[in-house]
């Protein structure tokens, strides 16, 4: 034995029964479905029509009634194959005499046959339109460059309106006015501030109180030094040429003394008077 599965338009060959599961699945809500099928197609033809006679030119309205029943059908089929023989049979027979010599006899067969049986369950999936509806407005001066018969042609076409259904398209020309700006909103008048300030303020004070505790803790840690003024308490010492000459080489001049010897104050003016020519 086979079962047949039929869902929503396709044939799937599967072993089992139609599982619970998928129904259960397979459940929408009516009011969100409707909504969400109307968003979609308001969306649709508006973008349609901005592109026809502009944004912002024109304002389309749907209203679909949608068939959200699920509407499943089981059958099922037997079918023999005639070269196939019996699978089981039982016959039997009875044999009957009365007092006068009459005799009868009776049989009975019993066969099992086997037979192909194809269970088809169609499952439709619902979401069919029952009724659909569409209104469209455009602004009277984009109106003038299209043709109304036009646009309600295209829009019927687009949204799948079906005359026989019962389906309506209408649309019509009318002045659109913009829409106002929205002012920011002000406060009414009496409202208190003050408890906004205040919850703005604590925080602010605490702030401060804590910048002047941490400034004051760091100069007690580290104490400004000023520079000691030592003109007015200086007094000149007096120097003598022998302390002087006493006073210890620094590493440049004792560096200049090892390179050149002392030279004598009438050599050094020879020397010059050689480099000035002579005569001077």
């Amino acid at each position: 034995m086979s079962a047949r599965l039929l869902t929503a338009g396709l044939a799937v060959c599967a072993g089992i029964a139609f599982s619970p599961a998928y129904a259960a699945a397979a459940e929408v809500t009516p009011g969100r479905e409707t909504a969400a099928f109307q968003e979609r197609l308001d969306g649709s033809l508006q973008r349609m029509l901005d592109a026809m006679v502009g944004p912002g030119r024109s304002v389309v309205t749907t209203n679909v009634e949608l068939d959200l029943d699920q509407v499943e059908t089981a059958r099922t089929t037997y079918t023999r194959d005639p070269a196939a023989g019996a699978v089981s049979e039982q016959v039997s027979r009875r044999s009957y005499a009365d007092g006068s010599g009459t005799r009868s006899e009776s049989s009975s067969a019993t066969r099992a046959n086997a037979f192909d049986s194809v269970r088809e369950i169609c499952r439709e999936a619902p979401g069919d339109i029952e009724r659909l509806t569409v209104a469209v407005l455009v602004d009277e001066t984009a109106a003038r460059g299209v043709e109304l018969a036009r646009v309600r042609e295209m829009v019927a076409v687009a949204a799948g309106a079906d005359r026989e259904r019962g389906d309506t398209v209408t649309v019509a020309a009318m002045p659109l006015r913009a829409a106002p700006a929205t002012a920011p909103p002000v406060a009414a008048a009496g409202t208190d501030h003050r408890p906004m300030l205040l919850a703005a303020a604590v925080p602010l004070a605490a702030l401060l109180i804590l910048g002047l505790f941490l400034a004051g803790r760091r100069r007690r840690d580290h104490p400004v030094r000023s520079p000691l003024r030592v003109e007015a308490h200086a007094r000149p010492l007096p120097v003598t040429v022998a302390a002087i000459a006493a006073a210890p080489a620094t590493g440049a001049q004792a560096r200049q003394r090892a390179i050149s010897p002392p030279v004598a104050p009438e050599q050094a003016a020879e020397l010059m008077r050689g480099w000035l020519g002579p005569g001077r």
